[in-house]
């Protein structure tokens, strides 16, 4: 499968240093003309921030045997059978690396306004086997455990990588 729009990029540009040639209510002439704006030289611009957009495309088939894709209202948070809420929270630092943390929520706790919390059930760093972990799910096994799945692609980068991780939850 192919998203078109998944993960594109947007660019935001930010004004360089301007040179003021005529200030704001100036007279331009003898004859008392007054400009009104000032007169102003920009040196440019410049990439003050490029962001990750990651909204919901069109999904396409790409004849691949083994692709997949997610379609729904995100990839960070699942419904447990129970009527909970699990959220995959991610953080990054260059010198912490990657990390993420699994927070179990009452969905009955959530509403316009409310500020919710609730335990991690789940922590790890790049001391563990994980990396940019961009994607949960959970199901029920024909053993009627709760099983969660994680997933990771390594964006085309070579310091990431593909992951595919399974825990069963433990109530």
């Amino acid at each position: 499968m192919n998203t078109v729009g998944y993960k594109r990029q947007r660019a935001e540009f930010q004004d360089l240093l301007y040179q003021n040639v005529e200030r704001m209510g100036a007279q331009s002439s003898t004859q008392g003309t007054v400009v009104p704006t000032g007169i102003q030289i920009g040196a440019g611009v410049k990439a003050g921030a490029v962001y990750r957009v990651t909204d919901q495309g069109t999904p396409s088939n790409t004849g691949g045997m083994y692709d997949m894709a997610i379609d729904g209202r995100g990839y960070f948070q699942v419904l447990l059978p129970s009527g909970d809420l699990l959220i995959l929270e991610r953080k990054f630092s260059w010198l912490g690396g990657v990390g993420i943390r699994i927070r179990r929520l009452v969905l009955s706790d959530i509403a316009p306004g409310a500020v919710v919390d609730g335990p991690a059930i789940f922590n790890a760093d790049l001391g563990n086997e994980i990396d940019n972990m961009e994607g949960i799910d959970a199901h029920v096994s024909a053993e009627g455990e709760t099983v969660l799945t994680m997933v990771s692609d390594d964006n085309f980068s070579l310091i990431q990588r593909n992951l595919l991780l399974q825990f069963t939850l433990v109530e």
